[in-house]
């Protein structure tokens, strides 16, 4: 195997963690479709324009009725706004996901996988400055959350290509998460994006 099938190989690998990280809930189970889904490193945001179609699973699809109807019977029930987030969000359908994430705040803004499911949604509709917004927050609700750090990593290496920031936040990720998966590959990708910078 030469050099560039390794490489190809590794990019692959680390790219199945990286889409498995977002499109899994910060805090919930996975999507059933995210959870067989393999990573991709610098993929376009899924969901949005040029992601993959939303969802339309007949479960999903009902799931989301009751809970449209729920509301309509209770609207300022902010844990049924977020059940129909975490809904939308295993659906793919990041807008809906993100306007009902931002409902259910009023009561769950403290709850650091609200805050990253939010800040994913946003990042998957390519609203990046949003999502790092999400993400800090969530880390001053919660200074320990993994989640909101790695995603925070995430998208300063491979979506705003930004190596200085995506080392610090690494360095930090290691530092208190070691026993989180492939961080060795993640670092290989960083210093892969500083050797590029410089």
């Amino acid at each position: 195997m030469n050099r560039d099938n390794v490489l190809f190989t590794v990019c692959g690998l680390l790219a199945g963690f990286i889409v498995g990280y977002f499109v899994g809930a910060g805090g919930r189970a996975p999507a059933p479709a995210a959870a067989a889904s393999v990573p991709s490193s610098a993929a376009p945001a899924a969901g949005g324009a040029g992601g993959p179609a939303v969802s339309s699973s007949p479960e999903l699809l009902a799931k989301v009725k009751d809970l449209q109807n729920a509301l309509v019977r209770d609207p300022q029930n902010a844990d049924l706004e977020l059940q129909l987030a975490n809904t939308y969000y295993d659906m793919a359908d990041w807008s809906s996901a993100t306007q009902a994430y931002e409902k259910s705040l009023s009561t769950h803004g403290t709850d650091p996988n609200v805050l990253t499911d939010l800040g994913s949604s946003y990042r998957n509709l390519g609203e990046f400055k949003k999502a790092l917004d999400m993400y800090e927050r969530a880390q001053k609700v919660a200074p320990t959350h993994a989640q909101s750090l790695l995603n925070m990593t995430l998208v300063y290496a491979f979506d705003l290509k930004d190596a200085q920031k995506a080392q610090t936040t690494f360095d930090r990720l290691k530092k208190e998460h070691p026993e989180l998966p492939r961080l060795a590959d993640l670092q290989v990708q960083i210093s892969q994006l500083r050797a590029s910078k410089s």
